[in-house]
């Protein structure tokens, strides 16, 4: 009984391998692909999946957890525009509620609600983008 299972389980890995080397080749080139990420934006903004539990008087309460207000960053700044959030911005664009309100050489001011913010670029060489003729 066993050679018997074994014999048929045999023959029929056997009769299922029948990929040819063009569709193994097919298969490998697809999987090589350049697959598209998710944006940095959309993982900001997806909701947290997990619940918090609380026990209160002998009863099981689910509470949401408060959603943190988005932050700003700013990458870079060319040519009058800022680079926040993956987005190019110029004075008075909106993003996530703020408004751009002022563009300097190495920082920005951002107001919402009648707060302000300074969003600065710091001091990191590869911030800077430095433009000159060639040798």
């Amino acid at each position: 009984m066993k050679k018997t299972v074994i014999i048929v389980a045999l023959l029929s890995s056997v009769l299922y391998a029948d990929y040819t080397v063009n569709e193994i080749e097919k298969m490998v080139r697809e999987i090589h692909k350049k697959r598209q990420g998710m944006q940095l934006y959309t993982l900001q903004n997806t909701k947290e999946p997990f619940v918090h539990k609380e026990v209160e008087d002998n009863a099981t309460v689910f509470v949401e957890p408060e959603k943190e207000k988005e932050k700003l960053f700013l990458h870079a700044i060319l040519n009058g525009k800022a680079f926040i959030n993956d987005r190019w911005l110029k004075v008075n664009d909106e993003i996530l509620g703020s408004i751009l309100r002022r563009i300097g050489t190495n920082e920005v001011t951002m107001s919402s609600d009648g707060e302000i913010e300074r969003l600065l670029l710091g001091d990191k060489k590869e911030n800077y983008i430095t433009i000159r003729e060639r040798d």
